[in-house]
């Protein structure tokens, strides 16, 4: 839900405009199935005046199960701009302090909370 309990007081505020980004279900449901969830979201749908979705998954659960209007949800994906991240081309710069990294290893790194949804020991693994 996020910052979905916002958006009454908000209301009541006389915000004039209040958007909400769909970013994923909750932790406890994430996949939407929850009759309680849908009921509190599908009770905030009028203090929304505009969703956006990261997805397209998002963007059609929002309004098959929540029950939001087709024309209020905007669809924006998560995305890296490729032109600038790629895979680096020559040599290898050195990468921490001396030492930290051979040249056959492989460095990654990830971005994001250490919760069960997010999945983090499938990268580790």
């Amino acid at each position: 839900m996020g910052t979905l309990e916002y958006l009454l007081p908000a209301a009541v505020s006389r915000v004039g405009v209040r958007i909400h980004g769909e970013h994923g279900r909750d932790v406890y449901d994430p996949d939407g199935l929850s009759f309680k969830y849908n009921l509190l979201r599908g009770g905030i749908r009028p203090f929304v005046h505009r969703y956006i979705a990261v997805s397209s998954e998002l963007a059609d659960w929002l309004v098959a199960t929540v029950g939001v209007r087709p024309d209020r949800v905007s669809r924006i994906c998560n995305g890296v701009d490729v032109r600038c991240f790629h895979p680096r081309i020559g040599p290898r710069c050195e990468f921490g302090p001396p030492g930290f990294a051979r040249p056959d290893h492989v460095i990654l790194g990830t971005v994001g909370r250490l919760e069960a949804i997010k999945d983090p020991l499938t990268l580790v693994r």
